[in-house]
């Protein structure tokens, strides 16, 4: 049975990218040594040369079934597309095992077909090559997915049937089956994440809720804890959020006890204590994700959430979509936020403090992502629309790639866009090759 289709792409096709140095380890070519105490710019530039060949970065990037390999070249900031495959259905959210070189796939149709899908990841190369066979997960959907820091299972997410789920994984990274829970990890209207923290213990599951229509009442947002042993998930506790409130994605921090929350209905970013397996019952900080607060237009969401390796930046994505159906075309943007919010982080408290609101040159911004060496950002813009300009007429702006190097400073700083075809940019991420 073939679960998925590889295609091999020659690499001469470039998107933007990175690449970086190694960790510490990287050694300097033979030259006479320096003084001590004293450095030299040519064994300066040496080291700086030998890191970045030795650490090599690949993005995947999914356009409908199809999962992109991209390799990423830090100096030009540009992306060869190396390989494909192609999975049963969509990409709804992918996970790396990076210990043994595995990729995670959910794919589904969004009504019936839905299937968990595993790779071996190539070290040298970073193509993908399926790994056993898939298997049909029983709560539907994988909107989310995560692995546990030991590598041993899987928690996914599943907005439909309102409920998380585990997957056992065997010693060489393939999954082995569902681990049936008792009773049932039920959750609040529509988990959108199923986040194991650093110590494996617990899972965090944020609810997105839903507001009040003509027939039903608002749906509250949630964020549920689970402890988690050998496979099972144990309910600990529910927070739940007042009218036109829900969560869709959750960070940590590297080295403080905190959490932070994108909450996407009501476009605010909180902050939580966060420490063996418990979080505060109230954020400690809560902040406004938009530049204008004050002019929400429809559909302003909050999006993915990334604190950046350092622990001294987070980045939360604003998304708006909205169109009119009349005049001056179909589909023509009716206005709003799209961007990426950039926060500086306290060193002390974890206090996040707006610093800037970068156009992510594009709509939709569903996921991005941060390289492992910290160096660049790439946005995922999932959705193609139509913008009326001064003059009247239409432009259609495309789904996208965007490309921004990270400052010093935190700051984003715009370096390219890459347009796609006609299939949503679903997801990005981007990991580091083994070698």
């Amino acid at each position: 049975m073939n679960i998925a289709r590889v295609t091999s792409v020659p690499a001469l096709v470039t998107i933007g990218l990175l690449m970086s140095g190694c960790d510490g380890s990287a050694a300097v070519p033979d030259s006479d040594p320096a003084p001590k105490g004293e450095a030299t710019p040519a064994s300066d530039e040496l080291l700086e040369r030998h890191q970045r060949d030795c650490d090599k970065v690949v993005v995947y990037s999914s356009e409908r079934e199809v999962l992109k390999q991209y390799r990423l070249d830090l100096d030009e900031g540009a992306l060869a597309l190396e390989s494909s495959v192609t999975l049963p259905f969509q990409v709804q959210y992918v996970t790396p095992n990076a210990t043994l070189r595995q990729l995670y796939v959910g794919s589904s149709d969004g009504a019936t077909n839905h299937r968990l899908v595993a790779f071996d990841i190539d070290g040298t190369t970073g193509a993908l090559t399926p790994k056993g066979m898939p298997i049909v997960p029983s709560g539907g959907r994988i909107i989310h997915l995560s692995i546990d820091p030991a590598g041993r299972y899987l928690a996914m997410a599943h907005n439909v049937t309102t409920r998380a789920t585990v997957a056992e994984l065997g010693p060489d990274g393939s999954i082995v089956r569902e681990v049936p829970q008792t009773p049932l990890a039920l959750t609040a209207f529509f988990p959108h994440q199923a986040k194991f923290d650093d110590s494996g213990r617990t899972v965090l599951v944020p609810g997105l809720g839903a507001a009040a229509t003509a027939t039903a009442p608002e749906q509250p947002g949630s964020l549920t804890t689970f402890a988690f042993a050998d496979g099972q998930l144990t309910q600990k506790s529910v927070i739940t959020y007042g009218t036109g409130l829900g969560a869709r994605h959750l960070d940590f921090h590297p080295r403080l006890p905190l959490a932070y929350v994108a909450m996407e209905r009501g476009n605010r970013l909180y902050a939580y204590q966060y420490g063996d397996g418990s979080i505060g019952s109230a954020p400690l900080f809560d902040t406004t994700t938009l530049l204008e607060p004050d002019n929400v237009r429809t559909r302003q969401r909050a999006g993915a959430i990334h604190v950046h390796p350092n622990g001294r930046f987070l980045y939360l994505s604003n998304r708006a979509d909205a169109t009119v159906a009349g005049s001056p075309a179909p589909g023509t943007f009716i206005g709003g936020e799209n961007s990426i919010a950039v926060f500086r982080l306290h060193p002390r408290t974890g206090k996040p403090t707006l610093i800037q609101h970068a156009p992510t040159q594009g709509f939709e911004a569903r996921t991005f992502t941060i390289d492992p060496t910290g160096g660049h950002l790439i946005v995922a813009n999932q959705s193609t629309r139509n913008v009326a300009g001064a003059d009247g007429a239409v432009v259609t702006i495309p789904r996208s790639l965007t490309v921004f190097r990270i400052r010093p400073d935190g700051r984003l700083e715009f370096r390219r866009k890459y347009d796609l075809g006609a299939s949503d940019a679903f997801w990005i991420g981007s990991y580091r090759l083994p070698g």
